[in-house]
Parts: C-alpha cells; sequence; structure tokens
C-alpha cells in the first residue's frame, strides 16, 4: 500500500536541510521550522530540535575528536551531520532507558566508538549498564583504541575482532 510518509531517509536529508538554512541565516532551528507555511513531517521535526537540543554536547564531541582541526574550520554539512548523529544517539537512548530497558549496546567502529560511549556517559551517567558492539571490525593494530574504552566502565566490547584475527 503506498504512503506518503518519506522515508527516515528522506526526512534526515529535510532536517538537514532546515538545520542548513538555520545555519545560513543564523536562527534557531525550531524557528526556522516554525516558520514554515508546510511543517516537515515528524521524524524530521524531532531531529532538528534535537540537534539543536544537543548542539553544546555534540560540538564538544566534534572538537574533542577532530584534533588539530577547528570547529569553525570543519564544512557546516559535514557539522551538521555529526550533530544529528550524536542527537540521534543520545533520544535513542532516552527513549530506551525511559521503556524500562536496563542495558544499552552501541555499535561502534573505528572513527565512531570513544566519542559516541563518552556522550552517552556524560549524559546518563556511570550508573547506566552500558556495552558495545563492534561486530569485527577492528584488528590487533587497534588494542590501543579500544583500550580507549577503559574509562568508560563498559560491561564488555562484544566482537571486537573477526574470528580469524584473534592469534595476531
Amino acid at each position: 500500500m503506498p504512503t506518503d510518509e518519506p522515508t527516515r531517509h528522506q526526512s534526515r536529508e529535510r532536517a538537514l536541510g532546515l538545520l542548513y538554512e538555520a545555519e545560513l541565516k543564523r536562527e534557531a532551528p525550531t524557528a526556522v521550522v516554525a516558520a514554515l507555511a508546510v511543517p516537515p513531517d515528524r521524524f524530521a521535526a524531532d531531529l532538528v530540535a534535537a540537534a539543536e537540543r544537543h548542539r553544546v554536547r555534540a560540538d564538544g564531541l566534534i572538537a574533542a575528536a577532530s584534533i588539530g582541526w577547528p570547529l569553525e574550520r570543519m564544512a557546516v554539512v559535514d557539522r551538521l551531520v555529526l550533530r544529528m548523529a550524536v542527537a540521534e544517539l543520545l533520544d535513542q537512548v532516552a527513549r530506551y532507558l525511559e521503556a524500562g530497558y536496563l542495558r544499552i549496546k552501541l555499535k561502534v567502529k573505528p572513527g565512531w566508538d570513544v566519542e559516541p560511549v563518552r556522550a552517552v556517559r556524560e549524559r546518563f551517567g556511570d550508573e547506566i549498564l552500558l556495552q558495545v558492539d563492534a561486530n569485527a571490525a577492528y584488528t590487533l593494530g587497534d588494542a590501543c583504541q579500544l583500550a580507549r574504552l577503559d574509562p568508560f566502565g563498559l560491561l564488555l566490547i562484544e566482537q571486537p575482532l573477526a574470528e580469524d584475527d584473534m592469534g595476531g
């Protein structure tokens, strides 16, 4: 049955466009949404609001991960996509916790590991049970990167290495 509802991908693109417009106009993203004659779909509107709500935290994480590259020099679209990713992550974790989940598992991979875990810990504290699943995305050569997760008190790092990489 056909539907007029946009896909999540389309909604993310719409949210990105609205965030970009707000950035260019130097306005609050929710103000840009409020001024629209036809509002965006619910997911896009929620994502814009979440990116605005988590902007300071997201920018801190982006700045920490982009050593030697000031946030202001980063391409606007890149910065906005990263803000949306952090906002979606934190809001999804909040929904799971509100629904009564006792343990949270994050998917990680090289380049998306320490900072999302840090964001969740900073937002929700050490009392939540947190683990990560790498789906064999790392090699033994990444051991130092995986060790950077130690300070966050994870329950476990699930499947960090491929089965054939266990011996080196």
